[in-house]
């Protein structure tokens, strides 16, 4: 089986729904439902991604390994998005 490179504007909508997630506006299930269904995301790395998005949101050591670009693109937001005590 071939892996196909997940692009910037799917981290993109990992990064906006993991923030609908963190906020309790649509549970971890309907964000990875849009990820798989209408992104045609995998669904093992729609998931890793889901589960390491919010885990780092929250301040938590996360298990699965992420690009470097999907670092740049959530960081570069972390701190404008969220609660910096999350991060304390």
């Amino acid at each position: 089986m071939v892996s196909k490179k997940i692009a910037s504007d799917q981290l993109q909508q990992v990064y906006d729904l993991g923030c609908l997630v963190a906020l309790q506006k649509i549970s971890l299930a309907e964000a990875l439902e849009q990820l798989v269904g209408s992104l045609d995301m995998n669904q093992t790395s729609a998931t890793d991604y889901m589960r390491n998005f919010v885990a780092f949101s929250g301040g938590k050591v996360y298990k699965c390994v992420m690009s470097a670009l999907s670092y740049e693109i959530f960081l570069s937001h972390f701190y404008k998005d969220l609660s910096l005590s999350k991060f304390e």
